[in-house]
């Protein structure tokens, strides 16, 4: 004669243990769920927000090695992180962070600026190289950045 377990007692364990798998990973469901909705939100508000925002440069030049003009924002949000994002003719790239230093922008280790609506700031920005080909400006907001193009 064969012993083993009764059908009914296979099937009470088998759904207490269901039951604690179920009861051991809702909480970690739930917080990721939680996670994962804040994280959507947060970047939804910041499309949301970034949509508004515009920059525009104006009376711009490259004199002695030097980028010079007046950055200004026309849009409806506050923009940081303000980066020249440079393209030599010999294709390298630099990034260069902008600071505010009295009432003109220079060149720094890590931006500081906030432009705030309707700002307008000069900058004096000394490049490491004589000949560009492109200049993208880019801020917090990915969607807003302005392009500078040698048309030389």
């Amino acid at each position: 004669m064969n012993k083993g377990i009764s059908p009914l007692i296979a099937t009470i364990i088998l759904v207490s243990i269901v039951f604690s798998i179920i009861g051991i990973s809702l909480p970690l469901i739930n917080d990721f769920i939680i996670e994962e909705t804040t994280s959507l939100n947060n970047f939804s508000d910041n499309s949301i927000k970034c949509s508004f925002g515009s920059i525009q440069i104006k009376n711009f030049s490259f004199e002695n090695s030097k980028f010079i003009g007046i950055i200004e924002n026309k849009g409806n949000v506050i923009l940081e992180n303000i980066i020249f994002n440079v393209v030599y003719e010999d294709k390298t790239v630099e990034n260069i962070h902008i600071c505010l230093n009295n009432s003109t922008l220079i060149k720094c280790s890590d931006s500081n600026l906030k432009l705030n609506v309707s700002d307008k700031i000069l900058f004096n920005i000394l490049s490491n190289k004589d000949q560009y080909n492109y200049i993208k400006i880019s801020t917090n907001c990915p969607n807003v950045n302005y392009i500078i193009e040698n048309n030389l």
